[in-house]
């Protein structure tokens, strides 16, 4: 398992990168399934993720806001801040982020103000998660149905659940990797046996990361949990709980080719790309 230390490097490191874009694929790479989903058009929508050590949001928006009369702001505890960095990217949208130093289990009340409307909005950040079973760097003899299971951190109202594999064959070598991802409820998930299904297959090292968030929980037209002129969606966000384990017995000496991060992935996107709201 990635060790705690590292996990503020590197969710910082690819949040300050994140663009918010709408996808509606949501398993890739071999298992691609698509759903009907409804597309709800509005002329401005706003998302923010609250987590412990950095924060982020965008206000897509036709016409675009203007960016100086555009701000949000972060109240929680005695504290009052206003994101301290804002721009204009792709979207079309203005992106805000800070890195402030947060906590679990902190009440935080998000305000967004601009020359186009206000919404504001209270979210709570989620205790850690911990996956419980499959153990990490654990090795199942066969597939079968591969039942995940993990704690129920405080303050979570779903799961992103992110997981996949990279297939090698009876030498060792790499044929090919595939990746899902999905959102739930409850505390357990189903990987099916039917996913590791790569023809000349003998192993698979497989990886498996559940986010804990507070929020809506997201579907096409999800209702929004912020009030305003401004349809809002804010989310508190926790540690993630990863594993990496083994399906079938790996071979000695294999050339394994390295796993992807959590955050690799953009878990915004994943919470995101459900959402099927575009800017008209």
């Amino acid at each position: 398992m990635y060790k705690n230390t590292l996990k503020r490097a590197l969710i910082v490191a690819v949040f300050m990168l994140t663009i918010f874009l709408p996808f509606s694929t949501i398993t890739h790479s071999g298992c691609t399934i698509k759903h009907d989903i409804d597309t709800v058009y509005t002329s401005a929508v706003f998302r923010c993720f609250v987590y412990e050590y950095v924060q982020m949001a965008s206000l897509m928006s036709d016409p675009v806001a203007d960016l100086e009369a555009s701000n949000v702001t972060i109240k929680w505890g005695n504290n009052n801040h206003n994101f301290s960095k804002k721009s204009v990217r792709l979207g079309p949208s203005i992106y805000f982020e800070d890195s402030l130093s947060l906590t679990c289990g902190d009440t935080c009340t998000i305000i967004l103000s601009s020359n186009l409307g206000e919404c504001r909005g209270m979210c709570v950040i989620p205790d850690t998660l911990r996956i419980i079973r499959p153990s990490d760097e654990d090795t199942l003899e066969s597939a079968g149905d591969i039942i995940a299971v993990w704690n129920k951190p405080r303050n979570a109202t779903f799961y992103l659940i992110q997981y996949g594999f990279y297939a090698y064959d009876s030498t060792g070598r790499w044929i090919r990797n595939v990746y899902a991802d999905t959102i739930g409820v409850d505390t357990t998930f189903t990987i099916p046996e039917s996913f590791y299904n790569v023809p000349g297959a003998a192993f698979y090292r497989s990886y498996l990361y559940v986010w804990p968030y507070n929020g809506p929980y997201i579907s096409s037209g999800a209702f929004s949990n912020m009030e305003g002129s401004i349809r809002g969606f804010l989310f508190g966000g926790g540690w993630l709980g990863n594993v990496i384990f083994h399906v079938g017995k790996p071979t000695k000496n294999a050339e394994y080719m390295t796993l992807p991060l959590p955050s690799d992935f953009e878990p915004e996107k994943a919470v995101l790309k459900r959402l099927r709201i575009l800017v008209k």
